[in-house]
């Protein structure tokens, strides 16, 4: 698997499994004790990768990658604070600071409002993120050292952290309509911003390689697809930016993706450029817009893949299932340096479902 992400001429392609909260097979498609794990409320970031290596038992899969959470928690200082509340069935979240006030508001996991939207807010947002101090939990750190022992050479652990700062932006903090207007009339002050975001989210990476080194990928999660960010937009506020991430994890002998789910024909020769390690969540058609052979070509040799095989796949029939796997696993082999990962599009999906699309990877993988 480190061999894939190094583009060190890896003699397969990786195949491993993926599940979380939302996307993992029907509790009522497993067998017990199985069903009970899947069917059961768990924040419990430990239970997820035990969940992940019981799956992958079942399913006769021997190789892993284990997402493990930071083993620090955000905190905040200097008399800024977050209180929530509901409102016509809408959450609202209140961002107090000495410069002003903030308000969010969500309705079932989609941003309504968000916090940044003018330029009268920048100075309060700046002040929030300055605030931003980390409480180091060394009970993490110790659950990501032995989620290390129990995979040993079999596999990886990732984390899922921040991603850039103009990814946080628009998928947290503010919307890209909001941030082209910002960026075009208020340059400076939004460089400003994004660079007092980067210095922390930069500490945030150094601090979870300090604390649980056993962690091999550091995932920066943007979502970048060119349905928000330009390939020029990219390149000016993050070029230069992935550069220093790739920088800080390869002085410490780690690796730095970054995540891009949605249409990447565009930006790929913008990342070519920068020395990410891979591209986290590629997507080819139907999802995204170029396949993993026509990435390559754009990417060069030296940055990975990693990607989901049946990512476009929602109840298929068998042969439809067949034919899509079978597509996608010849595209990766012509492609080189690729990493497969099987997971469900959400918790409705059967077993099956993962269990189909293994078993046709493996006629064409192995």
């Amino acid at each position: 698997m480190l061999r894939t992400i190094r583009c060190d001429s890896p003699e397969r392609t990786p195949l491993f499994l993926y599940a979380d909260s939302f996307c993992h097979p029907a509790p009522d498609s497993l067998p017990a004790p199985l069903a009970d794990l899947f069917r059961d409320e768990c924040a419990d970031w430990e239970g997820w990768c035990q969940r992940v290596l019981l799956l992958s038992d079942y399913l006769g899969v021997r190789e892993y990658a284990l997402n493990v959470p930071p083993p620090f928690r955000k905190t905040l200082s200097g008399g800024v604070e977050i209180t929530e509340s509901t409102e016509n069935g809408m959450t609202v979240s209140t961002l107090r600071t000495r410069l002003g006030v903030l308000e969010q508001r969500t309705s079932r996991g989609f941003t309504v409002k968000p916090y940044v939207t003018e330029p009268e807010d920048l100075d309060i947002f700046q002040e929030y993120v300055r605030s931003w101090r980390y409480e180091p939990l060394p009970k993490v750190a110790s659950g990501i050292k032995r989620m290390k022992e129990r995979i040993g050479d079999d596999g990886i652990l990732w984390n899922f952290g921040s991603g850039t700062p103009l990814g946080m932006m628009y998928r947290v903090f503010s919307d890209i309509e909001s941030i082209v207007y910002l960026t075009a009339d208020h340059p400076e002050r939004m460089r400003e911003l994004f660079g007092v975001m980067e210095d922390q989210y930069r500490r945030e990476i150094a601090l979870l390689w300090d604390a649980a080194p056993e962690t091999d990928v550091f995932v920066g999660i943007d979502d970048t697809s060119t349905t928000l960010v330009s390939p020029a937009m990219f390149a000016e506020f993050n070029g230069a930016l992935t550069d220093g991430r790739a920088d800080l994890a390869a002085n410490r002998g780690r690796y730095y993706m970054h995540h891009s789910c949605g249409l990447l024909r565009g930006l790929l020769p913008v990342y070519a450029k920068t020395r990410m390690h891979g591209v986290h969540a590629f997507c080819r058609p139907p999802i995204g817009d170029v396949t993993y052979s026509e990435g390559r070509k754009l990417l060069g040799g030296r940055i990975s893949i990693a990607a989901n095989f049946q990512v476009g796949l929602h109840f298929p029939d068998r042969a439809t299932q067949a034919r899509f796997v079978r597509e996608a696993c010849e595209d990766a082999k012509a492609a080189g340096c690729v990493m497969f990962y099987a997971t469900t599009p959400n918790n409705l999906h059967s077993v099956d479902f993962m269990r189909a699309g293994l078993e046709e990877a493996r006629k064409h993988l192995e």
